[in-house]
């Protein structure tokens, strides 16, 4: 069964930045190009460049972040982890 929402968290060395377990998209890009990411996604593991990472929650909010690269993974179906320098 494909869970209902996503976990973000986006992390830097000193703080967490961003936690949320109400995400239902996420975007970011890596050298391939964009890609998009929903509850259910397969495991993930991928080098970020400099991009704006962008997600919507449950309510239909959208949000950004600004990253200069990073690495992020996707667990079971729903843990979405960035892990940026800044």
């Amino acid at each position: 069964m494909r869970p209902a929402a996503l976990s973000l968290v986006i992390t830097t060395p000193l703080d967490v930045v961003f936690r949320s377990d109400r995400v239902v998209s996420f975007r970011a890009a890596d050298a391939s190009g964009d890609f998009g990411i929903q509850p259910g996604h397969a495991d993930f593991l991928t080098v970020l460049g400099a991009c704006v990472a962008r997600w919507r929650d449950g309510s239909g909010t959208v949000s950004y972040c600004a990253l200069r690269g990073g690495v992020l993974t996707v667990s079971e179906g729903r843990d979405i982890r960035v892990a940026c320098r800044e």
